[in-house]
């Protein structure tokens, strides 16, 4: 798991050098925050980005997921969520893995660590690591966030 700012481009040059990563920082800066919500196709399904508007609710009604073939970058154009992350062989899957949505979801763990999504921040999810998004501030109701997923033989 990764976190940063987009206003400080040139550190994530040096810390993801493979040019998909230019690719996803430069398409959220020039094109994310025009478009409405929706799904946008950058490399068709190798690299693409959903643009939704969520709305944040308590920790207790949010869910762990992962993925095994993207990764998950996620972006705030506006508001705020808290993201929550562990490694996912802590948890324990309450279904089978859905290899057609590349998803699973987990039980709630209380070891966590968590990371407050603010307008410019991102944080990247690795096939290791379980995320729970959508998780409320106590400040703000509406989060609204770009999802890229990249194919990890992008990587």
């Amino acid at each position: 798991m990764t976190t940063g700012h987009i206003d400080h481009p040139e550190i994530y040059k040096k810390l993801l050098p493979q040019p998909v990563w230019q690719e996803v920082l430069s398409w959220i800066t020039t094109e994310a925050s025009q478009k409405p919500d929706g799904e946008y196709e950058i490399r068709g399904r190798d690299l693409y980005a959903s643009i939704t508007t969520i709305e944040t609710r308590p920790r207790s009604i949010t869910v762990f997921e992962a993925h095994r073939e993207y990764i998950d970058l996620h972006f705030c154009l506006e508001g705020e969520e808290v993201i929550d992350w562990t490694s996912v062989d802590k948890l324990v899957a309450t279904m089978k893995f859905d290899i057609k949505k590349d998803y699973c979801l987990y039980q709630s763990t209380s070891q966590f660590n968590s990371i407050d999504l603010t307008a410019g921040a991102f944080a990247v999810f690795l096939p290791t690591d379980a995320h729970r998004p959508k998780v409320s501030d106590s400040k703000n109701k509406l989060c609204r966030k770009v999802v890229v997923k990249i194919l990890t033989k992008l990587v």
